[in-house]
């Protein structure tokens, strides 16, 4: 597989630490000793609002890697020398992520909120996932007597989005972000490289499991951290969690199911809002919600 390479070779850079990684597994495990049923929520070990709980672990010391776990997650080479992948799991990552918050429906529209992500990219990951959530809006309508969530996006068709833009992404290209843009009737994910060799575009929401991460051994700490259940299907799921989203009677949008365009050296994967408002629809919304208030 052509990540393989990447990943193994020696990293640049040798004086590393892993304290995030190292509290991602320290909650892993715990999630593993709970005996008791968990939610849907913490299924995947690094979901929201887990993601709460690792960000506050790290921040106030963090866990330290086993360094039982070195060699066989592929962070050290067969010497002990850091490679690659190492490099990409450590504190002290340089790859970024970007996430850009639009009041409107390209990029000329009003910047809102933005940041910049660094560190390890299991820490992308999980900060997205968090970030994105805020931005995922949910109306409640409630039809006879019982209520109903509108969730703009499907909390699972995010995390497999999310998942699959720092597995597959082409981490050979230094000078390059993954980039989230947030308009109000869709997210668009930007990523270097073009599809992995092999895999071509109307496979991958089809019947048949794509099995080809970009860097397998990346996609291997993630599956044995529990970020996700499954190594096939993930483009799949994520289409048929969109469909399956009711169309809102709110707004009368139809589930859309996710785009994507690709290039020989990026890739850009599209979500539609089912609730997708206009700038105006909001701005009624406000209005009418400050009147019943009595505000206005």
């Amino acid at each position: 597989m052509e990540g393989c390479g990447f990943e193994r070779a020696r990293a640049l850079a040798q004086d590393l630490t892993f304290n995030y990684l190292g509290t991602c597994f320290h909650f892993a495990r715990m999630l593993n000793k709970m005996s008791y049923a968990v939610s849907r929520e913490h299924i995947q070990a690094l979901q929201y609002p887990a993601s709460s709980y690792i960000e506050n672990e790290f921040r106030k010391k963090g866990v330290p890697l086993d360094k039982n776990l070195m060699e066989p997650l592929k962070i050290v080479d067969e010497g002990g020398v850091y490679t690659n992948l190492g490099l990409l799991l450590s504190d002290q990552n340089t790859h970024t992520m970007r996430i850009d918050i639009y009041d409107g429906l390209d990029e000329t529209a009003a910047l809102l909120d933005g940041w910049e992500l660094n560190g390890p990219v299991l820490r992308h990951l999980v900060r997205a996932d968090w970030i994105l959530d805020i931005y995922n809006d949910r109306p409640v309508l409630f039809v006879d007597g019982q209520s109903l969530t509108l969730w703009d996006y499907p909390c699972d068709a995010l995390w497999e989005a999310l998942l699959n833009a720092v597995m597959h992404r082409d981490y050979s290209v230094n000078d390059a972000s993954t980039v989230i843009s947030v308009f109000e009737n869709r997210i668009e994910i930007n990523n270097a490289g073009g599809l992995v060799e092999g895999v071509k575009r109307e496979e991958l929401f089809g019947g048949r499991p794509v099995v080809a991460p970009r860097n397998p051994n990346l996609a291997e700490v993630f599956y044995r951290l529990g970020a996700f259940k499954k190594y096939e299907g993930g483009m799949s799921r994520m289409r048929g969690s969109c469909l399956e989203q009711p169309a809102s009677p709110l707004y009368g949008r139809p589930a859309n199911p996710p785009q994507i365009d690709v290039t020989e050296d990026a890739f850009r994967l599209t979500l539609f809002n089912a609730n997708g408002r206009t700038a105006m629809k909001r701005l009624e919304e406000k209005m009418r919600r400050l009147i019943e208030k009595g505000y206005m």
